[in-house]
């Protein structure tokens, strides 16, 4: 009697194992089909990709790089609809802050900041790095055409208005 439960047990045990098994692997005629098609899946996010943004400082104009993550996309299309004005007041003497008119999304992790970064902190605030910081923020862009220095004597020592927005390249 025990045998025979015994042995019925374990074939209902193969039957689930059996029946539970992977049977939706794709099967891929080559290795580059299978890279083809992982990169076809990765691509919803290219459009991300070198999207470039202005940052009118004291009428000087900055052109920025955002970063490829949904935080940056997300503050891309807070600037589809305008330019987007911000009061920036200086903080910790290393970088200008500046509220947003809604929050973002979050990606936060621990980087550190550098000169010309451009940083989502608490999903609220836009900072605009002059000096260096690290904590867990996102990084939104960086400044790509202006030294540490310039950017600091540009934002100065008080409050600052910047512009930011969409480039038409």
């Amino acid at each position: 009697m025990r045998t025979v439960f015994l042995l019925t047990l374990f074939s209902l045990l193969s039957l689930c194992l059996v029946s539970c098994a992977d049977n939706n692997t794709p099967a891929y005629s080559s290795e580059s089909e299978a890279y083809s098609i992982i990169n076809e899946s990765n691509d919803s996010s290219a459009a991300s990709v070198n999207t470039k943004i202005e940052l009118v400082i004291n009428s000087q104009v900055l052109t920025a790089v955002l970063e490829n993550n949904s935080s940056a996309d997300a503050f891309a299309a807070l600037l589809e609809n305008g330019p987007l004005t911000l009061s920036m007041s200086d903080y910790g003497n290393f970088e200008k802050t500046g509220e947003l008119p809604e929050p973002l999304v979050r990606n936060d992790s621990s980087i550190t900041a550098e000169p010309g970064d451009i940083i989502l902190y608490q999903g609220k605030t836009v900072t605009v790095y002059y000096g260096y910081n690290t904590y867990n923020f996102t990084r939104l862009g960086r400044i790509t055409d202006i030294t540490g220095e310039e950017l600091k004597e540009l934002l100065g020592e008080n409050n600052v208005t910047v512009i930011f927005r969409l480039t038409d390249y």
